[in-house]
């Protein structure tokens, strides 16, 4: 199951067997620059938003 299969890779993740690679990092207020990097494919990576 979905919940399952999110249970395994959460603590795959915990215990540093997956890493995560985040590309750029933004606040809320920068949304839109975000989704500009995004579209022009300027980050590799995840991008995380800061709320």
């Amino acid at each position: 199951t979905f919940r399952a299969n999110a249970a395994d890779l959460f603590n795959a993740i915990n215990e540093e067997h997956v890493a995560v690679d985040i590309g750029a990092r933004f606040p809320l207020n920068d949304i839109v620059e975000a989704h500009r990097a995004a579209e022009a494919r300027k980050v590799v990576g995840a991008i995380v938003i800061d709320v």
